[in-house]
């Protein structure tokens, strides 16, 4: 058993066990008790819990220890004031306080009032703040006390520590404490008059914008709210369950402001002259919401279309995607544009070099009855289609991109930097021509395809697509055997999608393969097939050599023993102005002369042969062995004959004959003056002789005329 500390009032043991457990409460004092007069108890062994009892009807300082579950308990005396059984003591408040969230209340907002008295266990008797009675007055069991005053719509407003408030108690004979009426502290201040919406209306608009019809995406309707106070604040108000924008207009004796719903994408659809589900709220500088202005707005002015229409699909091109093609391009769809709220306007589309299209309202329009379009002259470079859907409303799908077309309508460059053999402006009698170019040509677009090339007697080149075909890597080409004439050589590069370069024009070549007229009417000195013993050939010719084509460069030729003349390109050259030509000193034997005419092309007539010249310029071995009548001896007989044993000879052109003289000259001259004996003569007999002294000449004469 536990022994029990004597308080200082005597009680009874069933005082203290009727509700034990629900009067206990967390506040261990310090204390020893001795068990069976012996043992000390710690209280944290035993939990121990205090609380304030009333003995006797009589309130008193005094603690009960609930020592465990079987409700043992001692009562100990602590510090405090005695009461007696005859009286009771007047509670005493010392302070009050009031404390919030925010200095600044409005309606729903609490003020704790904090209330500090003597002890504990008083009761509330008049507790009122703002002149309304408080909620929730709580003892805190340590001589403080707790209650709540709520703002409520249309308490009276308060400026900041003007709050009154009236604070007394009691103690449980009903004693009542002094009365505070003015709080420690007092920064508060109250708002509790909420703010008036008075009314709400479409704004009239001048633009579609704002304007009456139907709405679309992007597009606004005004409201104009009237309310009964200026320096309001937008609450959450809702258009057509959307946020509003919110412009503050008031001022100057009008108290209204003006609310912007914009219509965005997948907002609730509203039929034409339909209730637009509208809520208003506004809130005051204190925090104060007006209660909402709900109303559907019916207008004959509106409707809205926030859906987008669904735009063309199951597209097809001509040409293909991302293939090289010329400047047009058609673009097909299979499926047309739609919309379930106000019907489709029309498609709108444009091709541009953009990958992705935006803003569909600058594009061009075209009617929904049609399923293809064509584009205008695209030039050169990547394009792209770009096509949406309009609906009535003005809304535009989504635009769909198409591509990309690859767009080539012309070469780069064309090949160039040229040079030929033969050579341009020179005549020639080589017909086939070889040109070559040092830069080939090129196309940044769909790349190249070839070249195509002609010779032809044209200056300029047409129609490439008729030209012969040559692969893009050749440097150069030559040219089949082209005909007599003027020749040009013409080139242009294509790309892969059938384009060509500008043609490139290279020439003229002047192309003479007959050879020219030779000269004519040849005559010589000396004559052919004669022998002569001038050793040098004068040849000369009355018709000049001619040609119809290049003209004639010149004349060439030769002295030689060759009955047939060849290569008149070794020969000497003879200006074409001359009619004849006298050989060098000739050898002796038998010589020809050549000639031909070469014209500018290079081209060599027929060689004409002129010949034989038989050369001899030795002259000839006379004849000898001598027998006559004896010389230097007086003769009566008046003819004398002279006989030789050795005849006349020559190896050359051999004796034509033998000339002889008789006369009074001891020595001979002028043979060519002789009487001419016949070579096959041995001897000569003279005419009868005059009286006196004579001599005979005799000389051997070859075939040309050497003696």
């Amino acid at each position: 058993m536990l022994n029990k500390i004597k308080p200082a009032i005597s009680f009874k043991r069933s005082q203290f066990f009727p509700n034990l457990a629900h009067l206990c409460y967390n506040n261990p004092m310090d204390f020893s008790l001795k068990v069976n007069g012996q043992a000390e108890i710690n209280k944290n062994l035993i939990n121990p819990k205090w609380e304030w009892r009333m003995f006797s009807k009589t309130w008193v300082t005094k603690k009960i220890l609930i020592v465990s579950a079987l409700a043992v308990v001692v009562l100990c005396s602590v510090s405090g004031k005695k009461v007696a059984a005859d009286g009771s003591p007047a509670p005493v408040i010392t302070t009050v306080s009031l404390s919030a969230p925010s200095n600044q209340l409005i309606i729903g907002d609490t003020i704790t009032i904090l209330i500090n008295a003597d002890a504990r266990g008083y009761l509330e008797d008049t507790i009122e703040v703002n002149n309304k009675s408080v909620t929730g007055f709580t003892d805190n069991n340590d001589n403080t006390y707790t209650a709540t005053y709520l703002v409520a719509e249309n308490d009276t407003d308060r400026s900041e520590g003007s709050i009154p408030i009236s604070v007394t108690l009691k103690n449980v004979e009903s004693t009542l404490s002094n009365t505070i009426t003015v709080p420690v502290i007092n920064t508060l201040k109250i708002d509790a008059t909420r703010p008036i919406i008075q009314f709400a209306d479409f704004e009239n608009g001048s633009t579609n914008s704002y304007g009456y019809g139907m709405k679309k995406i992007g597009d606004r309707i005004g409201i104009l709210l009237i309310t009964d106070a200026c320096g309001y604040i937008d609450g959450g108000s809702t258009i057509n369950n959307k946020a509003t924008a919110w412009l503050d207009v008031c001022g100057s004796g009008m108290n209204y402001y003006y609310l912007t719903y914009t219509v965005a994408k997948d907002d609730d659809n509203l039929a034409l002259h339909a209730p637009i589900p509208s809520s208003f709220i506004v809130i005051d500088a204190a925090g104060n919401p007006s209660l909402p202005y709900n109303a559907a707005l019916h207008s004959t002015r509106f409707g809205i279309d926030a859906h987008l229409p669904v735009n063309v699909s199951s597209f097809s091109s001509m040409p293909d995607t991302s293939t090289w093609n010329n400047n047009t391009v058609q673009v097909n769809w299979g499926v047309a544009g739609s919309d379930n709220e106000t019907g489709v306007e029309g498609y709108y589309y444009t091709f541009d070099q953009n990958a992705t299209g935006s803003d569909a309202s600058e594009y061009t329009r075209l009617d929904t009855a049609e399923t293809n379009v064509t584009s205008n002259t695209l030039a050169d470079g990547t394009w792209y289609f770009h096509i949406a859907t309009r609906d009535n409303a003005g809304n535009y799908s989504t635009i769909d991109d198409y591509g990309p077309f690859w767009i080539d309508t012309m070469v780069t460059s064309n090949v160039s930097s040229f040079s030929a053999s033969p050579t341009i402006s020179a005549w020639t009698n080589d017909n086939t021509v070889q040109v070559s170019w040092d830069s080939g040509g090129s196309d940044s677009g769909s790349g190249v395809e070839g070249y195509y090339y002609a010779f032809d007697h044209n200056e300029s080149g047409s129609d490439a697509s008729g030209y012969t075909r040559l692969d893009a890597v050749e440097t150069n080409v030559t040219s089949s055997a082209l005909a007599d004439g003027t020749w040009y050589f013409h080139i242009a590069t294509k790309d892969n999608i059938d384009n060509y370069s500008t043609i490139a024009d290279y020439g003229p070549f002047w192309i003479e393969t007959v050879s020219p007229t030779n000269v004519g009417n040849i005559s010589a000195s000396p004559s052919i097939s004669t022998w002569s013993n001038d050793n040098t050939v004068q040849v000369s010719w009355d018709a000049a050599g001619s040609d119809s084509g290049s003209g004639v460069e010149g004349y060439y030729y030769r002295f030689d023993r060759n009955d047939i003349g060849s290569n008149a390109s070794d020969y000497t050259k003879l200006d074409s102005s001359e009619t004849s030509v006298t050989s060098d000193a000739l050898g002796e034997g038998t010589w020809y002369f050549h000639i031909a005419t070469k014209d500018n092309a290079g081209n060599f007539s027929a060689i004409y042969d002129l010949g034989p010249f038989e050369i001899d310029t030795t002259t000839p071995t006379n004849v000898s062995a001598f027998t006559a009548p004896p010389t230097s001896t007086w003769s009566n007989d008046n003819t004398v004959q002279v006989s030789w044993d050795a005849a006349g000879s020559d190896s050359g052109s051999g004796v034509e004959g033998y000339y002889y003289r008789f006369d009074r000259n001891d020595i001979g001259s002028n043979a060519s003056d002789y009487t001419k004996l016949d070579s096959s003569k041995t001897s000569v007999t003279s005419d009868a002789l005059g009286e006196g002294t004579w001599y005979f000449h005799i000389a051997t004469k070859d075939n040309a005329g050497n003696f």
